[in-house]
């Protein structure tokens, strides 16, 4: 292996790869997680941007759907047609009506026949007379005149030349003895309760086949979404392990190649986080061991200098404390962002956590416990993990500490409120200018008011990790009168 590549690997110490050539030629991956990121790496061949099997599906199947509806539509409005046709008209007995009502006057029909007509047509019903000698007395509709031979063949004669009319003949006899040939014909309802009940069944069927149709379809479009959407979300959460996967994966269509080119991106991101956080923690291993021998080479120089060095030699000691501090936090802030995703949790007595952080701080780190104003509302119950939530705590009582006079109070209040359960924490500080308030939970940031004091601006960064894994949020904000106030919500359990 040539030098290039002896310093290639030296800086990635954590990849499993190999150089089948030498320095220049393609490399192989010795792990299944390798492969797969150089086949995500590779550009893709086929895949199409634009049109697809998406849109043909939906066009399908909207036509289909439209197709559908007509289809029913027209068979139920043909078959209430074909029940209406059934209910047809007592031709005789209308016949024999006729026969009595009609008279002449001027070699027109009367006006009690004429009356009698009018009350049919309200029922979509017109009727005609034609006597023995072929001669049309009352006249009947076009339709009926055109059919006149057929329905004078016999003495009762009923015809449906299209579905929902009805022609009719009948031979009658007056009550003078004259022979008569009535003829008649039954419309479908026109208007009214039959037009209305007509379109209420197209929207009703239109309704229902849209209903059934865009369910299937947003339902097998709605699903795979729903399953990106669930893997993107425990990704952000920080699960660097959520996938996909089958079967989504598997279906050849637009979804199922979101769903790999999602899979694919999730495998790179964490494979590069994994190198990321292997080169700090490698890093960090690395800068602790000569600051461990610095250490020891300035206490065998502190024993032969003299009086005069001292004061640089304590002043070294303090960097070289605060330096090891600095990388302390690091490989602190690199372990629980693996840890975070995967922490167990249980139901806590939020308030009692807070009061064993305060005691515990006491004791550790030799605070009086007067400096705490404890205001701990009973009953809150969090779920969370015991130990990263009192790191949490941990974090916020040491900055506040460390901002706040020797003398000064801490006031800590703790409390519910819309099903939330919420935590500040405020010194008696110099604060921090407004504009770097957005800034103050930023890993490595520290605001110009933080210039004196120790510190390597990870503890706020840890804070807001670790409530973000909670599903909490956090806030900073001035106080009136001075000092910082930290605010965390947490939902309730």
């Amino acid at each position: 292996m040539s030098a290039a590549c002896a310093t290639s690997s030296a800086r990635l110490p954590r990849a499993r790869c190999r150089a089948s050539r030498p320095c220049g030629g393609p490399a192989t991956c010795s792990s299944k997680k390798g492969k797969r990121l150089m086949q995500a790496e590779a550009p893709r061949v086929g895949v199409r941007h634009g049109v697809g099997h998406l849109y043909w599906r939906l066009l399908l199947w909207f036509c289909l759907a439209n197709v559908v509806t007509l289809v029913v539509s027209i068979g139920i409005t043909r078959q209430l047609e074909r029940q209406f046709s059934a209910r047809q008209a007592d031709w005789q007995a209308l016949a024999a009506r006729a026969a009595d009502l009609y008279t002449e006057t001027d070699g027109r029909p009367g006006e009690a026949f004429n009356a009698w007509r009018k009350q049919l047509r309200e029922r979509q019903i017109a009727v005609g007379l034609i006597d023995a000698d072929g001669q049309v007395r009352a006249w009947p509709p076009r339709s009926v005149i055109e059919q006149r031979q057929a329905l004078s063949e016999h003495p009762f004669v009923v015809l449906h030349p299209r579905p929902g009319i009805t022609q009719a003949g009948v031979a009658v006899t007056g009550p003078d003895g004259r022979l008569w040939h009535f003829v008649g014909i039954q419309y479908p309802p026109r208007g009214g309760v039959f037009r209305w009940l007509a379109v209420g069944i197209e929207i009703l069927v239109s309704l229902l086949v849209i209903g059934i149709v865009g369910g299937w379809v947003a339902r097998s479009i709605g699903h795979p979404v729903g399953q990106v959407q669930d893997a993107a979300r425990r990704f952000a959460r920080g699960e660097l392990g959520a996938r996909v996967g089958p079967p989504l994966v598997e279906r050849n269509s637009e979804l199922g190649q979101l769903g790999r080119d999602f899979d694919d991106m999730a495998e790179r991101i964490q494979s590069l986080l994994e190198r990321q956080r292997g080169v700090l923690q490698d890093v960090s291993h690395e800068l602790r061991s000569p600051l461990t021998r610095l250490g020891l080479t300035l206490e065998l120089a502190r024993a032969d200098a003299g009086a005069k060095a001292q004061p640089a030699l304590d002043r070294a000691e303090r960097e070289i404390g605060r330096l090891d501090r600095a990388i302390g936090e690091v490989l602190e802030l690199s372990r629980m962002e693996v840890q975070l995703p995967g922490a167990s949790r249980e139901r806590l007595d939020f308030a009692r956590l807070v009061a064993e952080r305060t005691r515990d701080m006491v004791d550790r780190e030799g605070i009086r416990d007067s400096r705490w104003s404890r205001v701990l509302e009973d009953g809150l119950v969090v779920m969370g993990n015991p130990v990263l939530l009192g790191r949490a705590i941990d974090n916020l009582l040491g900055n506040a500490v460390k901002y706040s006079a020797a003398e000064s109070v801490v006031d800590i209040r703790a409390s519910r409120a819309d099903g939330r359960i919420w935590l500040e924490i405020a010194d008696h500080g110099p604060g921090v200018p407004a504009a770097e308030l957005a800034s103050l939970f930023r890993p490595f940031y520290r605001g110009t008011n933080a210039a004196r004091a120790a510190g390597s601006g990870l503890g706020l960064a840890i804070v807001a990790r670790i409530v973000a894994a909670h599903d909490g949020t956090c806030a900073a904000r001035n106080r009136e009168g001075g000092g910082l106030c930290v605010r965390v919500e947490l939902p309730a359990a």
